[in-house]
């Protein structure tokens, strides 16, 4: 059988969009703080042979809703400003996002990340500090063979990035000496989050610290 080109009419279709928008307040009491935050410990690198696991993992705090602490209360408020701007205007939807857990990754040298997703519908990642340009947020697409094509963000310290759950992230190896900070978290629609709030104060009410 003869084989033809593609047909010059081929044209890509691209539906995903990012959000960028740099925060434009100071954040060092909050960087102090995140810095003093009781974190999980990572996942040890072993050698096997000349190759590192591929387990390597960031370290995140203990507390999955860091958001909800007071001392975080001026970046939880631009946050949901911003993710309330994604949805209607980039999303074009007029559906309501509310932040649900919250973290932070600490990343120190010799550590990265794998691609994943996280349970969300966007994700939000927010840089508290970058100490250089080689741990970039790497978004990923799949077509449908499965074949990976990456997308590099170029971020800088106080950006926020709001994605797409459905395409994996995935950052390189922290090669610098000096420990990199990303406060990231999920999000869940409007009647999840009331109705987990609902369970909370059920909760509470009956189990709560009199």
């Amino acid at each position: 059988m003869k084989k033809t080109e593609l047909d010059k009419r081929t044209l890509p279709i691209d539906v995903q969009e990012v959000g960028v928008v740099q925060y434009p307040y100071d954040i060092d009491k909050e960087f102090e703080f995140i810095k003093k935050m009781d974190y999980e410990p990572a996942n040890e690198l072993k050698e096997d042979g000349n190759d590192k696991n591929l387990d390597a993992r960031v370290r995140t705090t203990v507390d999955k809703f860091i958001l909800y602490r007071p001392e975080f209360k001026k970046l939880y408020e631009f946050f949901q400003d911003q993710l309330d701007n994604y949805v209607k205007h980039i999303l074009g939807s007029e559906k309501i996002l509310k932040i649900g857990s919250s973290w932070v990754a600490m990343m120190e040298h010799g550590q990265w990340t794998e691609p994943h997703t996280h349970i969300s519908i966007v994700n939000g990642c927010f840089y508290v500090n970058v100490p250089d340009d080689k741990t970039p947020l790497i978004l990923d697409t799949y077509n449908c063979l499965n074949e990976r094509e990456d997308f590099t963000i170029p971020i800088k310290e106080k950006d926020l990035v709001l994605w797409d759950n459905e395409l994996s992230h995935w950052v390189p190896e922290n090669t610098n000496k000096e420990t990199r900070y990303a406060l990231a978290f999920s999000t869940i629609s409007e009647s999840e989050f009331e109705h987990h709030i609902t369970l909370t104060n059920s909760y509470n009410k009956h189990y709560g610290k009199k």
